[in-house]
């Protein structure tokens, strides 16, 4: 028996760490009889944040033990949902005969498909993970030696499309139908994917989202995607779009709500996410504008680091003194000039004038922000410098050797001082703040 409770935790630690790849389960030492997730109407299991939010207490199988993300991050509700999500598959899977049977292979490949669907909540579970396998196989394909991208748009409820000729199923039996998936290429045009499963037509994607998702406010989106989020704004529908570098892209409920790339999902709660960078910045316009430019570089691969400080006297001890905007800025004395590259000279005196970086078109604010350096800020949004080559203050503490670069440590060191965004050129945005890392989307 407790051979086949301690399997039954490996299992649920090996699919945890494709949601969490750094996370740590720790035995808590504990035996329980706590229960809260159901399965089939039965209390299974509880998953409850720590006191400090560092990590979720579970009680399972008569045991208690704590996960935690290996790098003190807090967790978010919504990685407590996936936690549920996945405890709830396994016992769905893998219940307590099951658990028993030897005939379970320790290495079980578990689809975090389903797991993806369910946290979602899409209407027809099923379905959704049809269709991701209809990507998937895209993704292995070409068309002309290039590689192909396509998505779909499956409805929540039905459009008044339905009635027409009968078309088949949108599942993995498609990719043998030559140029199937180039008929739709997903960033404007999507498939239409009625609740039973079977394809409806194709559609322009703005043009459905403009009928159907009306003037509904939606969340923060890479610019390229709002129809996307505006067509699942309502209804319970889900679009999915496949890129020719094989993320593929999921939209639900207004919202770019997960993606999976690198082999692996990533959960991205962005309205969660935006709030808390928003109540750091403190200013909500500023806050807005910095992550949504901050999302189009992402999409875009170009690196940034955006620093909004808590007090604007410690641009002192981040930026040299030359390096800030007001000495690029400054007359000429004598015929001196600053020590600055010509060019970063010119767009400063271009921006004679501009103070706060809301005053500048995003397109250009983008720009300026993918210049090696850092976009220093006070919490108003006045720019105080760019492409800064940011100081290590005496005093601040200096973080453990970090494997992921010296963007990354940079980026935790100005987080004594300021909240912090980092965009790194694979896509990946994440917030430091109070010297640590607070997500990542």
């Amino acid at each position: 028996m407790a051979e086949s409770v301690e399997r039954s935790w490996a299992r649920l630690g090996r699919r945890l760490e494709q949601f969490f790849p750094v996370g740590v389960m720790v035995d808590d030492g504990e035996d329980t009889e706590t229960h809260a997730v159901k399965e089939r109407g039965t209390v299974v299991a509880a998953v409850t944040p720590t006191p400090d939010r560092q990590g979720v207490a579970i009680d399972w199988r008569g045991r208690r033990r704590i996960f935690r993300h290996g790098d003190n991050a807090p967790f978010l509700d919504s990685e407590v949902a996936v936690v549920e999500c996945t405890l709830s598959f396994l016992e769905r899977h893998f219940g307590e005969e099951s658990a028993l049977s030897a005939e379970v292979a320790e290495d079980e490949d578990l689809p975090d498909d389903t797991i993806v669907a369910n946290y979602l909540g899409a209407p027809e579970p099923r379905r959704l993970v049809a269709a991701l396998a209809v990507l998937r196989a895209a993704a292995l394909s070409t068309y002309e030696n290039r590689q192909l991208s396509t998505g779909a748009l499956l409805l929540g409820t039905e459009d008044g499309s339905e009635g027409g000729p009968t078309l088949p199923a949108y599942d993995i039996r498609l990719s043998g139908v030559k140029g199937f998936h180039r008929l739709c290429d997903g960033v404007h045009s999507l498939f239409l994917v009625g609740l039973d499963g079977r394809l409806r037509h194709a559609v322009d994607v703005e043009r459905w989202a403009d009928e159907h998702g009306g003037g509904l406010a939606i969340g923060p989106c890479p610019r390229a995607y709002a129809p996307h989020a505006r067509a699942t704004a309502q209804g319970g529908h889900t679009a999915l779009v496949l890129m020719p570098s094989h993320e593929i892209k999921v939209f639900h409920g207004g919202h770019f709500a997960c993606a999976f790339s690198v082999a692996r999902w990533r959960i991205l709660d962005i309205p969660t996410k935006a709030r808390l960078w928003s109540e750091a910045v403190t200013d909500a316009r500023v806050a807005t504008y910095l992550f949504e430019a901050a999302l189009d570089m992402s999409e875009s691969r170009h690196g940034a680091l955006f620093v909004v400080l808590d007090d604007a006297a410690s641009v002192d001890a981040l930026v040299a003194p030359s390096d800030r905007l007001e000495a690029l800025q400054a007359p000429t004395v004598g015929g001196a000039r600053p020590l600055a590259p010509r060019s970063k000279l010119i767009f400063a005196n271009m921006m004679a004038g501009v103070k706060k970086v809301t005053d500048l078109d995003r397109s250009v604010f983008e720009s300026l922000a993918s210049l090696d350096g850092a976009i220093v800020l006070d919490r108003e949004g006045n720019l105080l410098s760019f492409g800064a080559i940011l100081r290590v203050p005496p005093e601040a503490a200096l973080p453990e050797r970090n494997p992921d670069g010296a963007r990354t440590t940079i980026a935790l060191i100005a987080a004594q001082y300021a909240a912090v965004l980092k965009v790194s050129e694979d896509g990946v945005l994440t917030m430091y703040h109070r010297g640590r890392r607070v997500w990542d989307v």
